[in-house]
């Protein structure tokens, strides 16, 4: 994947007929304010990533997917609501472009980032709650394997024939996010140490993976601004 840049995607949104960013009568206002939100993000993810810092240039592009696809009423503390709602936004954009099909089909380097992040444990929560003696966890290798074999599965029935590209890329990308959620807790929570040699591997490939895959997503928006993009958790509120 051949991702565009935030200064792309922004001159994108600004020749388009609905461009209003602070308009809040506009009927397109809530996706204004994302995209406005969200570039601004990702124009700082990119800039520190530029300078190889992955850890905050993750966090950064975090923040961007955060504001992409947040909506009101989706509780902040819950991982298995928030969790839902990445999924139903992962849902929602394969079925408006084939482009990650079209990815998970033909690019190599793509494929092994992803086969390389489900390979890698530490980014499977269900291992650090065995680790951390949480109880019913001791199954956590079992649930490990499963869904490598069947992301594994998934991958070969996308390369094999078209039918049902749009659900099993939803399927697949969703189990990515599941890893990179875990990636995301780690570093926000203050699990890891900023550039450790220790969580390099999954720091490195996680951030490879959202970079390439927040802009797209941020240009499918642009290109479907009549699809249902929700409001936004925090509405712009001149009190």
């Amino acid at each position: 994947m051949d991702p565009p840049s935030a200064a792309d995607l922004e001159a994108k949104w600004q020749q388009a007929s609905w461009y209003a960013p602070k308009d809040q009568q506009h009927p397109l206002h809530n996706l204004n304010l994302r995209l406005r939100r969200v570039l601004s993000w990702l124009a700082r993810a990119e800039a520190v990533r530029d300078q190889d810092d992955q850890d905050v240039a993750f966090v950064l592009y975090w923040i961007a997917f955060n504001a992409a696809y947040g909506q009101t009423g989706s509780p902040l503390a819950d991982d298995q609501p928030e969790r839902k709602g990445q999924r139903v936004y992962i849902g929602k954009i394969t079925a408006l472009d084939d482009a990650c099909y079209r990815a998970l089909r033909t690019d190599d380097a793509f494929r092994e980032m992803l086969y390389g992040l489900l390979a890698n444990k530490f980014v499977h929560e269900p291992f650090w709650r065995h680790h951390n003696e949480v109880p019913g966890s001791q199954g956590w290798r079992e649930g490990f394997d499963r869904s490598r074999y069947r992301v594994t599965r998934e991958l070969r029935e996308i390369q094999r024939t078209t039918i049902q590209g749009q659900s099993r890329t939803a399927s697949v990308l969703s189990e990515l996010f599941a890893r990179l959620y875990t990636l995301r807790n780690q570093l926000l929570h203050g699990g890891a140490t900023w550039n450790s040699s220790v969580n390099r591997e999954q720091v490195t490939m996680g951030t490879t993976a959202i970079a390439l895959l927040i802009p797209h997503f941020i240009d499918v928006m642009i290109e479907n601004p009549d699809a249902d993009w929700g409001s936004p958790r925090y509405p712009v509120v001149n009190d």
